[in-house]
């Protein structure tokens, strides 16, 4: 329904001004025409009304006369009709029952509620779609994309009711009784089987991701049995078809879940896969989640970090526990007095308020200056900053060796050497600040500040944090005493130590990591899921060690079996890309190579793609989690023979009602052309009234 009314901010008095107007300027233009008086009387009075008109209309026009309309709008009751499409319902249901009898029911429910309502279909698992193809292969159910597509894309409509046809299964996600937020009732549809079949499930495995040669690493194992009694299994773990290891388990109604801590050596350096499996019995519902597929990365060996002091310090011990959180390092703290050894296996040394006046440390210096050995000082108060600026070659302190200043740290955005995630830089600005040393900081080479030092409110450019590269050594700075309070600080923040993890981690990262000289290098994960998109990049170096793209990459990827896949790798801007999408489950090798210069360059690697088998570890219905999400809508929950009872259902809910809601809108009268047209037919029609009466 659509009203409307002529407004305008001038008082409205000024439209009788504007017919005043109209009217005393046509009985002046005609009162004295000669010529009227040989014509017939109504054209002197029509001459005189098409003038009034146009002359009224034109000075109303004056006054900016807008249009206010009001807009009435009836909306339906949006109805969700929503399936789940997880391999769960496959597993326990006939395709029969799924493809026909189902697919025919929602197929007549739709056609029922549209008569009244405006449906919509959804199907989902681990991904949403807006059809329904009945073929239940998703290997994830997640209850979260749904609720969220419909409260962020229905917001503000007349959402009536979503008709939820499932299990009640979920693996990925929250639980969906208390993630839905809209007030709206939920009719569910109870799919799936709440029967526990006989089985055996291989329900849990897991692992490190990386351990070093030479050493054990521990597999834990869960093992659950459903309508088995009195019967016995044996787990066992597989590398390359041969046994690693084997435990018989025993089950009774006393002991249906066995918990097991495999022991495997890493004999192995590379990717290690392992088959980890639970022996079938007899009448087993289903035999595929019987087993799971577990792959470690077995590295040659740790890298090995001093952190040498000069006293102990709370420092030392946030530092160490920092840097442990990555399995890949192995920190060995000691006091500089009590130090002697070599540093040959070391890959980085952190010296913490090293040199001091009582520790000058002259030899451990010459060893590292000797070895290449990168290097991170902490200064604080302890430190003999003097010596400091002679024995490195990067930075010089000229100052007081007493004073000190409170710096904060300000985070340089435009740091190059890697990359901090942005979602923790509101964690640095509340950081506590360091005592760093008083005087000019100057750097004889390149500088590369990750922290500067804010005084007060004053930002400085004096390093807090920095880094420098001379050659091929590199070294860092942390110019300033107390980094633990970072530590504490960021605890107070968000329970939790990431922040400042992540700028230790991240820096010893860098300093320890040799630089990778090969002209070129391929990139890419070594574990995928089955529906994982994967991904390579590649760079190529010239001469010069610029990265260039000039000729072209190809890479060649093989599966167990020996079939190979050949792709060509696309260009960015300056280096190589290669999306293949996702690939069937498996063990992969790849290898690329290319020509530059007369010069053939290889690069070569393996991955493995797992299998998804969430669906396959839990079977039986939760009908009862549908019951409660039901309820706390004011739904209801029906079976499949009874879908055709949910449209009355609807019907009868006085809540699902067609709402009407009013929009007003605002334009200016003089923008509708028709007005334009009105005046030229009246102006045109007084002309040619003129014309035709004697008028020239």
């Amino acid at each position: 329904m659509l009203c409307f009314k002529i407004i305008t901010e001038l008082p409205t008095w000024y439209i009788l001004f504007c017919v005043l107007l109209g009217a005393g300027l046509s009985y002046i233009l005609y009162r004295k025409e000669s010529w009227l008086n040989e014509s017939p009387k109504w054209v002197k009075w029509t001459l005189t009304a098409f003038r009034f008109i146009v002359i009224s209309f034109i000075c109303f026009l004056l006054l900016s006369p807008l249009i206010k309309t009001l807009v009435r709008t009836v909306e339906k009751p949006i109805i969700v009709l929503a399936l789940d499409e997880s391999e769960s319902l496959r597993f326990v249901h006939d395709s029969t029952f799924l493809n026909q009898t189902l697919k025919k029911q929602f197929e007549d429910l739709a056609d029922e509620l549209s008569e009244t309502y405006e449906v919509v279909q959804y199907s989902f698992g681990e991904k949403l779609s807006s059809q329904m193809d009945f073929q239940f292969r998703q290997k994830i159910t997640d209850y979260s994309i749904l609720f969220d597509e419909i409260q962020n894309r229905y917001v503000n409509r007349n959402i009536g009711a979503i008709i939820l046809a499932t299990d009640g299964i979920y693996n990925k996600g929250s639980n969906p009784v208390y993630s839905i937020k809209e007030n709206m009732p939920i009719y569910t549809v109870a799919l799936g089987d709440t029967t526990q079949k006989r089985d055996l499930i291989l329900q849990q495995v897991s692992n490190n991701k990386i351990t070093y040669l030479g050493n054990k690493f521990p597999v834990r194992i869960g093992v659950k049995a459903h309508g088995v009694s009195n019967e016995s299994s044996n787990v066992i773990i597989k590398r390359n078809d041969k046994e690693l290891f084997r435990q018989a388990v025993q089950f009774s109604p006393n002991k249906s879940y066995y918990e097991i801590d495999a022991i495997i050596e890493a004999k192995e350096v590379g990717l290690q896969t392992l088959k980890v499996y639970v022996e079938p019995i007899k009448g087993e519902l289903t035999e595929k989640n019987n087993y799971q597929i577990a792959s470690i990365d077995v590295l040659d060996g740790r890298q090995k970090i001093l952190l040498l002091a000069n006293s102990p310090h709370p420092d030392i011990a946030a530092l160490k526990r920092a840097i442990e959180t990555n399995e890949n390092y192995e920190v060995i703290s000691k006091l500089a007095a009590d130090f002697n050894e070599k540093l040959n296996d070391y890959n980085l040394v952190i010296l913490h308020q090293l040199p001091s006046m009582s520790n000058s440390i002259t030899t451990t210096l010459q060893q590292i200056e000797q070895l290449k050995i990168p290097v991170l000082y902490v200064l604080g108060n302890q430190s003999d900053v003097r010596k400091f600026s002679q024995v490195n070659k990067f930075l010089n302190i000229n100052g007081s060796q007493s004073r000190t200043n409170d710096a904060i740290a300000s985070f340089n955005k435009d740091f190059p050497l890697f990359s901090i995630s942005e979602e923790y830089v509101s964690v640095f600005k509340k950081f506590p600040p360091l005592q760093t040393p008083f005087g000019n900081y100057n750097s004889t080479v390149t500088e590369y500040p990750l922290f500067k030092q804010q005084i007060g409110i004053v930002s400085t450019k004096l390093p807090l944090i920095s880094f420098y590269v001379e050659g091929e050594t590199k070294a860092g700075v942390i110019a300033g005493d107390g980094i633990w309070r970072w530590s504490l600080e960021n605890y107070r923040q968000k329970q939790n130590h990431l922040a400042f993890n992540e700028i230790i981690g991240k820096t010893v990262q860098y300093l320890s990591v040799k630089a990778d000289k090969s002209r070129f290098k391929v990139e890419v994960d070594n574990q995928f899921f089955e529906n994982d998109i994967i991904q390579f990049e590649a760079e190529l170096y010239n001469e010069s060690y610029e990265l260039t793209n000039e000729p072209e990459v190809k890479l060649v990827i093989k599966n167990k079996d020996g079939k190979a896949f050949n792709y060509s790798f696309g260009k960015t801007s300056n280096a190589y890309v290669l999306n293949i999408g996702t690939l069937p489950v498996g063990e992969y090798t790849y290898f690329a190579k290319t020509s530059f210069s007369g010069k053939d360059y290889t690069d070569k690697g393996e991955f493995i793609v797992k299998e998804i088998q969430l669906e396959e570890i839990n079977l039986q219905a939760n009908h009862t989690l549908l019951q409660n999400l039901a309820e706390k809508t004011n739904g209801g929950v029906v079976y499949p023979k009874d879908i055709n009872t949910l449209g009355a259902s609807i019907s009868e809910n006085n809540e699902i009602t067609s709402i009407s809601f009013s929009e007003e809108k605002l334009f200016d009268l003089i923008n509708l052309k028709w007005i334009f047209f009105l005046l030229l037919i009246a102006l045109s029609a007084e002309w040619l009234l003129r014309k035709r009466y004697g008028s020239y």
